[in-house]
């Protein structure tokens, strides 16, 4: 009791002279330390969906759960680790998404900035170091690709099974987030009324997967690009009206613009992800569906020849480049 008593009594004397003599020097560093827990735990939707093929070689141990999760991490043909590969390198995508709007727009939405490394890594206007957040993004893919190979070997499954069907799922999802950030540049639009606003809106928020060099279009202070078509062109089909299904404060700019970039790219990334899904369902049934299978090929033929049509129908804005928002 007298024990406890003491050791009491020595950390409130600890605590004291920790506060009159170095309190000056350890806030600021309690202060950052607090910054990224609170972000930390704002970005644990992120965290835990980048973390899911780290979680898949834990529990794919022989003395886990592997009776389960076998079925999963060691798929036998080449068509399956092709879908792996693909909806790997789109979860990992996804997990970016969320942690880019968390760190773009925590500050209007928690009333505190991101730590500045966290700042500058999600949420930066520096066009040459827009490579880096999707590089990392890939990394557990990377890893978990290895780690496939090495089941695979282990299962009897080819390394150039896994290898090979891996890497085209991935290159195949390259290209759908490729022609989802396309579409984005084309469609999106702040309209927030004036140059002084456009000049101010947050332009990181415009990348949020490809950097805007692998799209060719312009970076901050540079000369004209090829792409700079994606954003100077209007496409004849309607998205405004999106922005009115979501007239509450937060979702878009004010007082009548467009929805935020996050909310915006993320409601289109989600169509085209149901949209592959539908059309994928009868395709892949485990018994045979020929009409639903036609029916399915028949509306995303048709689809993509719209939206095709679409683009090809683009024309100038005729918005001045000056009121554009600056990268």
């Amino acid at each position: 009791m007298y024990q406890a008593i003491l050791a009491l009594v020595l950390l409130t004397l600890a605590a004291l002279v920790v506060r009159i003599f170095f309190w000056n020097s350890i806030e600021p560093i309690l202060a950052a330390l607090a910054s990224w827990v609170r972000y930390l735990y704002f970005l644990r939707f992120s965290i835990l969906l980048w973390s899911v093929p780290f979680g898949f070689m834990w529990l794919n141990s022989p003395d886990r759960a592997r009776a389960l999760t076998s079925g999963i991490v060691t798929p036998s043909t080449l068509l399956q680790y092709l879908c792996v590969g693909f909806f790997l390198v789109g979860a990992s995508f996804v997990a970016l998404i969320l942690a880019r709007i968390v760190a773009i727009n925590g500050s209007d939405r928690f009333g505190e900035a991101p730590p500045e490394l966290l700042r500058r890594l999600l949420a930066s206007n520096n066009a040459r170091h827009e490579w880096l957040a999707p590089t990392l993004s890939q990394l557990n893919n990377i890893v978990f690709l290895l780690y496939l190979i090495f089941n695979g070997r282990h299962e009897g499954v080819s390394e150039p099974t896994v290898a090979i069907g891996s890497l085209c799922g991935a290159g195949l999802a390259f290209l759908f987030w490729y022609a989802l950030t396309a579409f984005y540049y084309l469609t999106y639009h702040p309209h927030v009324g004036v140059a002084e606003s456009l000049q101010l809106a947050k332009a990181a928020a415009r990348t949020l997967v490809f950097p805007r060099w692998a799209l060719r279009l312009k970076a901050t202070g540079a000369n004209p690009c090829f792409g700079d078509a994606l954003e100077d062109a209007d496409i004849p089909l309607p998205v405004g009206w999106i922005a009115n299904l979501f007239p509450i404060r937060g979702y878009r700019w004010v007082p009548d613009g467009a929805l935020y970039e996050g909310h915006y790219f993320s409601l289109i990334s989600a169509l085209g992800f149901f949209g592959l899904y539908w059309t994928l369902w009868p395709l892949v049934a485990p018994i045979e569906m020929h009409t639903a299978s036609l029916v399915a090929l028949v509306v995303e033929i048709a689809v993509g020849l719209a939206l095709y049509g679409a683009v090809l129908a683009a024309k100038l804005n005729g918005v001045d480049p000056a009121l554009r928002p600056v990268y």
